[in-house]
């Protein structure tokens, strides 16, 4: 765990997890750092981006 963060949990289907996983894997990243580009996004944070969504699977 990096110094200045805190672990954080919430609910989530196992499966949505599972996919959420494999998709963020697929964009080259995971999902921590998805949903913290998603919450600065969310906060209209100086300079945040939405995270790309990868395309689903054929």
């Amino acid at each position: 765990m990096s110094k200045g963060t805190s672990l954080q949990s919430f609910r989530v289907a196992s499966d949505l997890w599972r996919q959420f996983a494999e998709r963020a894997k697929l964009a080259g990243t995971n999902r921590s750092e998805v949903l913290r580009r998603f919450i600065t996004w969310y906060l209209r944070e100086p300079d945040a981006e939405l995270p790309e969504r990868p395309e689903p699977p054929a």
